[in-house]
């Protein structure tokens, strides 16, 4: 179990203890991830130590076999794929978004625990220990090396640190593996192995050597014999990271350390705190219930998704408050359904500024794709666009701009001709229609003269009723409010 620490602080996990390094020693994860149990169960993976120590048996099979030195670079990409790459690759995309860099101490600690592990399994019986001690010191850079390469590692900022430094430390690892005469993958190696077991077997077959005849034991090079009679049976104890031949324990080299889990954790900057959500929270909540026109009714809704959404960031401005800020995000959360916000973001929790815009961005997009674009288009376009008897000229004008400004924030922006046809065929007054004839081609400057004169007609209306409400003119009277027009959309 993972408990809170301070930020930098290296937490250790006591299930893991004795046992290989889990993937996550290698990432430095955001602050607050330790707390939930997907992002640990995610990175607490660990390569199995049998599929490493089977890689390469494989390749010092295909040596003694072949008679040739194994290709060394096959065998690290292979050892790469298996350590870091396909861990990482299996990492879930949510998990991803809580991993901030690579911990430069504890990537190449990764590995050298679990090709120690895979080299001593290897080398059991089989490999000198001037064999296996090169295997153990020098693949581990070769292996960060070709790790790093990768795109799922490469993206991290310590990674380009990392290739550099692990660049040269893989020309130095590979120079001196195809040069030494312990290493498999020199010329020559494998005669010079089967000669040192040919001297050693007539050595043994003789009896008691004289004093001449002894071998010191440190010219063994660490081979373990067992009689021939009796194969080698090898057993893994993955609790106590021993080997077991028989009943006895055979010496395998250097005693795996017991190892905990080591998350490191850094504090995100961009992170929004806890005070200042909850703060947010409550601003947000205040505000929903005095919201004019109610939550989102999705496709019954009058405002349309147009119409709503320009009052809610109208809102977000007004109250001071930044787009797509926590505010923001808040606000909808309180106005939209709730399966809108189940579909849109989930049970994602966002933490930073940029995770609160990309949620309400989220939430647009799956309104849009309910009730928005060419549905609501229709809808706006199909809207009666006429005048009624009781209707001011000034008042028509300024809801036929505002229908022009639906039709443009609804994805479907309409023509100045357009707009101004819709004028004319719906403005219900005789003089003001072939006024507008003289009226600019551009709706902006049609729209100024047309309000200056409607401003003009209105006051001339309001005088000659004594002060009362607008009366209809000689050339509409008796035109009924269902005679709106509507434009077409051709």
């Amino acid at each position: 179990r993972v408990h809170e620490a301070e930020p930098g602080q290296t937490l250790t996990s006591g299930s893991d203890a004795g046992n290989l390094p889990p993937l996550c020693d290698i990432f430095i994860v955001e602050e607050g991830a330790a707390d939930q149990a997907q992002v640990l169960d995610a990175l607490s993976t660990t390569p199995d130590p049998e599929v490493g120590a089977d890689i390469l048996l494989r390749c010092i099979e295909k040596a003694v076999v072949g008679g040739g030195p194994p290709r060394l670079e096959t065998l690290v990409e292979q050892l790469a794929h298996h350590l870091l790459v396909s861990p990482v690759e299996a990492v879930p995309e949510a998990v991803r978004l809580y991993l901030v860099d690579l911990s430069p101490e504890e990537l190449p600690h990764y590995v050298g625990e679990h090709l120690s592990s895979a080299c001593n399994r290897a080398a059991v019986g089989l490999l000198p220990s001037d064999t296996s001690r090169k295997l153990r010191d020098l693949l581990p850079p070769m292996v960060v090396y070709a790790a790093l390469q990768n795109e799922r590692l490469v993206r991290f900022p310590e990674a380009q640190t990392l290739t550099h430094v692990y660049r040269r430390k893989n020309l130095s690892s590979l120079l001196e593996l195809k040069s030494s005469e312990a290493s498999p993958f020199s010329e020559g190696w494998t005669a010079r192995l089967l000669q040192r077991r040919s001297e050693e077997a007539s050595q043994s077959a003789g009896g008691p050597a004289s004093p001449q005849q002894a071998v010191p034991a440190q010219h063994l090079r660490g081979f373990n014999h067992q009689p021939a009679s009796s194969p080698p049976r090898r057993s893994v104890s993955r609790e106590r990271g021993e080997f077991a031949s028989g009943r006895s324990t055979v010496p395998s080299g250097p005693t795996l350390p017991s190892h905990g889990s080591r998350v490191t954790l850094r504090p995100n900057p961009d992170a929004i705190s806890n005070g200042d959500r909850r703060a947010a929270s409550r601003d947000a909540d205040k505000a929903s219930s005095a919201f004019k026109g109610g939550p989102f009714k999705g496709v019954d809704d009058e405002r349309g998704l147009s119409g709503f959404w320009r009052q809610v960031e109208s809102l977000v401005v007004r109250r001071g408050w930044e787009l797509g800020g926590p505010e923001h995000y808040f606000l909808l959360t309180n106005l939209v359904p709730e399966y809108t916000l189940e579909e849109a973001v989930g049970r994602k929790n966002p933490v930073t500024l940029a995770d609160f815009s990309t949620s309400v961005a989220e939430i647009r997009s799956a309104l849009a794709d309910e009730c928005g674009g060419h549905f609501e288009v229709e809808k706006l376009l199909a809207e009666p666009t006429g005048r009624s008897n009781q209707e001011s000229l000034t008042s028509y004008i300024g809801r036929l701009d505002e229908w022009a400004r639906r039709c443009a924030l609804a994805g479907a922006p309409l023509g100045d001709g357009h707009v101004i046809r819709a004028f004319r065929e719906g403005v219900n007054d005789e003089s003001c229609k072939e006024a507008s004839y003289e009226y600019p081609g551009r709706w902006p400057q049609f729209r100024s003269k047309a309000l200056t004169r409607a401003a003009r007609a209105d006051a001339d209306r309001l005088a000659k009723s004594g002060g009362r409400s607008s009366t209809p003119s000689s050339s509409s009277r008796g035109a009924p409010h269902s005679s709106r027009s509507t434009p077409s959309s051709k």
